[in-house]
């Protein structure tokens, strides 16, 4: 139970305001960091960044990571 409320948490599942957002610390990095925020939230971050960057994803699971190119 447990693993399947930790799944949900990591999706934007029964939250049509949330996104998956994926946070990369530098703009070298293959594999960032899956986030669930607003889509503002996202570009917010985006923004702030200087040398890395977040990217929205859309709906949808941190698991497995979109993050990885």
């Amino acid at each position: 139970m447990r693993a399947a409320l930790r799944a949900a948490r990591l999706s934007t599942c029964g939250n049509p305001d949330l996104t998956r957002c994926c946070v990369y610390q530098s703009d070298n990095d293959d594999v960032g960091r899956c986030r669930m925020m607003s889509p503002d939230a996202c570009d917010a971050l985006d923004r702030q960044m200087e040398n890395g960057g977040a990217d929205d994803m859309d709906s949808g699971s941190c698991l497995p990571n979109p993050c990885a190119f």
